[in-house]
């Protein structure tokens, strides 16, 4: 028994319903697929830096904050204007795709996954 069946909906109702509801998601695919390449360009960005990050160790120095700042990037004395332009472009292209899901928050994996998660509902049938 489904659940059309359950609550009593008629069949050719319940068939009306999947229907539609079936071409609004097909419809709402293009919009659930721009947020799947966002998120997808944000991990390429993410482990793009990571390398930078892995194989700059050594011209990259962590220097801990004199005045009081959360800001882990201005914590960091880079050994050349060339590492800094190159970390620089890579944390911009982390930012922009978080921006493109319009996360602001400290990033955690419960809010990234919470944000891509209410964009793919709000496009999830039109």
């Amino acid at each position: 028994v489904t659940e059309m069946e359950r609550r009593g909906v008629a069949q050719a109702d319940a068939d009306a319903m999947r229907a539609r509801a079936d071409s609004g998601f097909v419809a709402a695919a293009e919009a659930r697929d721009e947020t799947f390449r966002i998120v997808q360009t944000l991990v390429d960005s993410a482990i793009r830096l990571h390398q930078f990050l892995v194989a700059n160790e050594a011209n990259i120095e962590y220097v801990p904050a004199t005045a009081a700042t959360t800001d882990p990037i201005m914590e960091v004395d880079p050994a050349s204007p060339e590492i800094a332009d190159a970390m620089e472009n890579l944390i911009g292209a982390v930012a922009r795709s978080l921006g493109r899901l319009g996360y602001r928050d400290q990033v955690t994996a419960d809010g990234l996954w919470s944000v891509v998660l209410d964009h793919v509902q709000e496009n999830g049938i039109r």
